[in-house]
């Protein structure tokens, strides 16, 4: 897989720009707040539908405008695609090649690949949320009823949290229902790409490591013997009144985690700065290994501001591993700071 050209126009900073580029690596290189960072968020928002840096789609309007547009044409399976995103806070439409939505869910399993930033340092040191929202984008790359279950237990499970506060307690039970046949699901998919990802994780991190140590990852949920939609409805059911007090739901998905740890040692409490490094990467290596094994093609990989988020030793074995990974762009203050060549350079 890889993009042949890219255009953004009203996206941030940019009021209109094309790219073209080639197969290989490709850097965009200049001193900062000039746009690069905005060009690979412009790729991610192609490939998922959001944006990396912001969940508010008017972040993303260029001052004093009101809509923005990102099209690219790309290679995959042999075959060229064309997509074409307009968003305006009206409307949303996505159009490919023989296709229309206005939907931006529609993006999700098209142009597939992996991004790695300074920010994803939280998947390691950060809240549950974002190691669940690190399993999800994979597993929406790839199944195309997992947003449906997401979008739909998150909705029922706001009904049942008002029904709670409000003490109609006997109202819960339709909700629950609905709510647990999602619930099993996500919890489920979760697992499965987990228990994918970990040979790959495992592989990535002994090619990264510098002493020996054991990495491990663990799926964390409340439905440890996986009974599915028996346990969520007897759970439900079981703390209704408790739960009242409270006001909103205490078993479900949106309590589900992933445990990452060093020789058996919680990583966040205990793994040091540069063990959480090698544990980032080897994440986001494993994620790009387990989408290539699904789309039986090399994915995009995606790395912002390469030169501050990595030491010297881990950015060089970064960019061993990127020699066989295609197409991978990349931000950078410094051109030196990925020493590949050939590699195509894009100044800003």
């Amino acid at each position: 897989m890889r993009i042949q050209s890219l255009y953004l126009r009203n996206f941030r900073k940019i009021e209109d720009r094309r790219f073209a580029f080639d197969e290989g690596p490709v850097a965009f290189v200049g001193p900062n707040a000039l746009g690069k960072t905005t060009v690979v968020e412009a790729i991610y928002f192609l490939m998922t539908g959001r944006s990396f840096r912001t969940h508010r789609l008017q972040d993303l309007f260029k001052e004093g405008t009101r809509r923005f547009d990102l099209a690219c044409e790309y290679e995959k399976e042999g075959e060229i695609e064309r997509v074409h995103v307009t968003v305006t806070p009206q409307k949303k439409e996505v159009a490919y090649t023989h296709s229309r939505s206005t939907n931006l869910s529609a993006l999700l399993g098209n142009l597939v690949g992996s991004i790695l930033t300074p920010d994803d340092v939280n998947l390691i040191k950060g809240s549950p949320q974002a190691r669940r929202e690190f399993l999800d984008l994979q597993i929406l790359k790839t199944d195309p009823f997992y947003h449906w279950h997401l979008s739909r237990y998150v909705r029922a499970m706001r009904q049942r949290n008002q029904l709670l506060k409000t003490k109609r307690l006997s109202l819960c039970e339709s909700w629950e229902n609905e709510m647990a046949v999602s619930a099993a699901y996500i919890t489920s998919a979760r697992k499965e790409a987990l228990l994918s990802l970990i040979p790959h994780f495992s592989e990535a991190y002994q090619k990264l490591q510098e002493a020996n140590e054991a990495p491990s990852l663990e799926f964390l949920t409340q439905d440890k013997e996986g009974e599915g939609v028996p346990f969520y409805l007897s759970a439900w059911q079981r703390l209704r009144s408790k739960e009242s007090l409270l006001g909103f739901t205490l078993v479900g998905p949106h309590k589900d985690d992933l445990s990452i740890a060093i020789n058996e040692k919680d990583a966040k409490a205990f793994g040091s700065e540069g063990q959480k490094q090698t544990l980032l990467l080897a994440l986001k290596l494993a994620e790009w290994q387990r989408l290539k094994t699904l789309q039986k093609e090399n994915p995009l990989f995606l790395i912002d501001d390469v030169g501050i988020s990595l030491d010297k030793s881990r950015r060089e074995k970064l960019f061993q591993a990127t020699t066989e990974m295609g197409q991978v762009f990349l931000t950078t203050t410094d051109k030196h700071n990925f020493p590949l060549d050939p590699i195509q350079i894009i100044p800003f």
